[in-house]
Order: C-alpha cells, then sequence, then structure tokens
C-alpha cells in the first residue's frame, strides 16, 4: 500500500471518527433538551390547568377556557384533554413526524403523563390529564441532525479529495526524485531536476543535480583515461608488431636464403649426405614458414596491418570474406550501409582498432565455439541523446548459445573493457531459440586530420618499402 494512500485512509478514519463522537454528543445533548423542554411544558401546562379550572363554573366552561389559554399560550409538547368524571378522556392525535423510530426512541424521553382531578366553582367534578408530546423538539433535532451530517459528509468528502490532491502535489517531486536516481543507478548522468517548490525536498534535488554532475566529470574522466589507457596499450602494440614485421621477418627471410644456400650446397655432396642435409633443409623450411605463419597471426592480433592500409568498413568486409572462404560451411554476412561505412572510416584510431577487435573476436568465438550455420555482422549510426553520435554493433548467430555455466573468456572480457573504456556499452545475449547476440555502441570520435596524414604517410612509406 502506498504511502499516499495510507495517509488518506488514516485521514478518513480520523474524519469519520470525529463525525462519529461529533453525532454521539449531538444525540446526548438532544436527549437532555427534549427532556428540558418536556419538563418544562408540563410543569406550565400543569399550572395552566389548575388555574383555568378553579374559575371555570362546568366542563364546557373549563374546556373552552383551557382552549383559549392554549391559544394565547401554545404549548407544542404536551397534549390535554378535559372530560367529567364520569366520562372517558380522549386526548389529540399524536402528532405524526417523518422521524425513524429507532431515532425517536433514541432521543425521546420516558413516557410521561399528569391526571389532575378537580371540583369546579359548581361543584362538579372535571378530570384533566396532561401527557408528554415531544414528537415536534424530536423533529427538529432529526432535521438539525439531518443538516449537519449533510454538512459534515459533504466537508469530509471535500477535505478527502483535497487530502488526496495534496499529497499528490506533495509527493510529485519523490516520484521525480526515484526516477533521477534509477537513472543514476543505470549510469545515465544527464540528470538534471528542475528546483522542486516543496522546500523540504528541495535540497534532495540539488544534491542529486550536483551528484549527477560530479558522476559525469567523473565519467567524462575515466573515459578519457581509458581512451588514453587504449592509446597506450596499441602504441605499445603497434611498437612490437612493428618490432617483428621490421626484425623477425627479416631473419626469416634470411634463414630461408641461407637454407636454399645449404640445399644448393647440398646437391653437390655424395648422394647419402645429399639426401640428409636436403631433408634437414626442407624441415627447416617448414618451421620457417611455421614461424611465419605465427608472426602473422600475432601480428594481426597486436595490431592489424590492413588499419595501416586500407579504410575500416573495408577491413571489415575483407575478414568476413577471409572467414567465409575458411568456414564454407557458415553462411556469413556483412550489413554495412554506404553512411555508415563513411561513417566508421572517419573514427580515430583507437575507436577503429577497437571495433574491428570486437567484431574479430566475436566471429572467432562463433566459428570455434557456436556451430552455427549462419552469422550476420551489423553496423550503423545510433544518435544518443546529450552524448553525440555513436556507432552501433551486432553479431548475431544462430548457434547453440551459451550455457548457464559457461564462463566468459580472456577474449570476451578485453573486448567487454575496451569497449567500457570507450564510454561505450557492450552486451552478449543469448537467445531463447538458440544463438548469441553480441551488441553495443561505441561513441564517435572523428580522428584528427593530422592523424589522418600521419596514417597516410605511413601507408605511403610501407607500400615504399
Amino acid at each position: 500500500m502506498s504511502f499516499k494512500l495510507r495517509f488518506v485512509l488514516l485521514f478518513s478514519a480520523v474524519l469519520v471518527l470525529a463525525v462519529l463522537v461529533a453525532g454521539v454528543a449531538v444525540v446526548v445533548n438532544a436527549r437532555s433538551a427534549v427532556e428540558t423542554e418536556v419538563e418544562a411544558g408540563m410543569e406550565l401546562a400543569t399550572t395552566l390547568v389548575i388555574r383555568t379550572l378553579a374559575g371555570a363554573p362546568d366542563p364546557r366552561s373549563a374546556a373552552d377556557a383551557i382552549s383559549s389559554a392554549l391559544a394565547m399560550l401554545p404549548l407544542r409538547h404536551v397534549r390535554i384533554a378535559i372530560a367529567a368524571d364520569a366520562a372517558a378522556t380522549a386526548l389529540p392525535a399524536q402528532v405524526t413526524t417523518r422521524v425513524p423510530d429507532w431515532f425517536y426512541r433514541l432521543v425521546g424521553p420516558d413516557h410521561r403523563q399528569e391526571e389532575i382531578r378537580m371540583r369546579l366553582s359548581n361543584g362538579a367534578p372535571a378530570r384533566v390529564l396532561i401527557v408528554a408530546a415531544p414528537e415536534d423538539e424530536i423533529a427538529e433535532v432529526w432535521a438539525d441532525l439531518t443538516n449537519l451530517a449533510l454538512i459534515l459528509v459533504t466537508v469530509s468528502a471535500a477535505s478527502i479529495i483535497l487530502s488526496w490532491i495534496a499529497m499528490e502535489r506533495a509527493l510529485r517531486p519523490l516520484a521525480q526524485l526515484s526516477g533521477a536516481l534509477e537513472r543514476l543507478g543505470r549510469h545515465e548522468y544527464q540528470v538534471h531536476l528542475e528546483p522542486i517548490r516543496v522546500r523540504e525536498l528541495r535540497r534532495i534535488g540539488e544534491t542529486i543535480n550536483t551528484l549527477a554532475m560530479e558522476l559525469r566529470r567523473a565519467e567524462d574522466r575515466n573515459r578519457e583515461l581509458g581512451r588514453k589507457l587504449i592509446e597506450v596499450q596499441e602504441a605499445e602494440r603497434r611498437q612490437i608488431a612493428g618490432e617483428i614485421h621490421d626484425e623477425l621477418g627479416p631473419c626469416l627471410f634470411g634463414i630461408r636464403v641461407e637454407i636454399r644456400s645449404l640445399a644448393q650446397v647440398a646437391r653437390t655432396l655424395p648422394d647419402s649426405v645429399g639426401c640428409a642435409v636436403t631433408e634437414r633443409c626442407d624441415a627447416v623450411l617448414e618451421l620457417a614458414d611455421t614461424v611465419q605463419r605465427m608472426s602473422r597471426r600475432l601480428l594481426d592480433r597486436l595490431r592489424p596491418m590492413a588499419l595501416e592500409h586500407l579504410p575500416l568498413s573495408a577491413v571489415l568486409a575483407e575478414t568476413v570474406k577471409r572467414w567465409r572462404v575458411s568456414e564454407p560451411g557458415i553462411d556469413w554476412r556483412l550489413r554495412l550501409p554506404g553512411d555508415v561505412a563513411h561513417t566508421i572510416d572517419r573514427l580515430d584510431d583507437t575507436a577503429s582498432v577497437t571495433l574491428y577487435r570486437v567484431v574479430q573476436e566475436s566471429l572467432m568465438n562463433v566459428a570455434r565455439h557456436a556451430g552455427a550455420t549462419r552469422v550476420e555482422v551489423e553496423l550503423h549510426s545510433v544518435p544518443e541523446p546529450d552524448a553525440g553520435a555513436a556507432v552501433g554493433f551486432s553479431v548475431r548467430d544462430d548457434g547453440r548459445g551459451i550455457a548457464s555455466d559457461d564462463r566468459a573468456g580472456i577474449g570476451i572480457h578485453a573486448m567487454s573493457d575496451q569497449v567500457r573504456a570507450l564510454g561505450g556499452s557492450i552486451a552478449i545475449l543469448s537467445l531463447p531459440g538458440g544463438g548469441v547476440t553480441v551488441q553495443g555502441t561505441i561513441p564517435f570520435v572523428p580522428g584528427s586530420a593530422r592523424t589522418q596524414e600521419e596514417k597516410e604517410d605511413g601507408r605511403n612509406a610501407r607500400r615504399n618499402a
């Protein structure tokens, strides 16, 4: 149950209790007032009858005198009847009211009546019966009580509605604060709350705005540090790859030249010795080829050399093409519209390498572990509010999926860390019907003109070499 509903129910209960207490108080006071009115009416009627009968010569004159007296001094709360001593005394009919019986029994006093026996001035006996008649008084009390109840119900209903509206407005800032905190929990730091009118909550809103601003600054700093860290790592990889390429390559080339020369010399030797030497030379050449293939794979892992010569879109297309050739049993597809290709070709070096590694690692995992028959790589532009544009990527396959007890490999952790270090997002989803989807975004950071020129110079230098 919400706090608003609890408050309104508690407020309603207090109002109902107050109305009940007020009703009980009104009924008690009304009963006392009716008893007082009836008592006064009975005393006044008794005095009037006694004085009137004392001067009446006969019953008829006594009845007329009492009627005249009642006309001059109306008594609402009593009924009076006079008759000769031998005659029956008939009281006037009781006044009919629309008061419920239960209220009449609750408020009405105990039955009271007085019987007066006197002899008239001529000596004739007379009997007068005075009975309490509180019907009019009770009817007035009932009317007042119903009007009061109507007013109280109207006021209570209006109070409940107004309290609901007041609580709705008072708690509305709490919903805003809760939403802002939830967005901060989802690492959405673009939060700015308008000043809250409630003074007690205004300070909390200002604190959340300050916290969001500090978290944005911290995120920007972490993103910048992560980008610099990746740049340093890529620089080291580039340096190591360059050393391997510049030093190991010539060494392998020299080994091949020397082995081939040794093989030519071996042909001049006797057959028994020459054949043995030739076999050893062939074995060494095979080892040299193996080392060269290993060095190429290592170079590709350290630093994709194709990025030094080709735009990223062409490198990705070539990567998918190579997998299509090496794994013909899988349907490899690449969805890369022209505008998106132009966008990713303008990424800075760090984002380009990261995007390439994500796609490369995902395709490698599909080929090794998925058992899929279809793989689709898709890249698209993603406009992000308050954060500029981003490049979205997804690699989907129809393989066996990820088991619940499978642990992510080092490659997956590495590419996830790199994407998040750049301020992007990545998610690995195992679909219910089978298959895995690797999807996410990388913020678009265009490469500088100087960087583009340096990359172009590097490409030209390597072509000349």
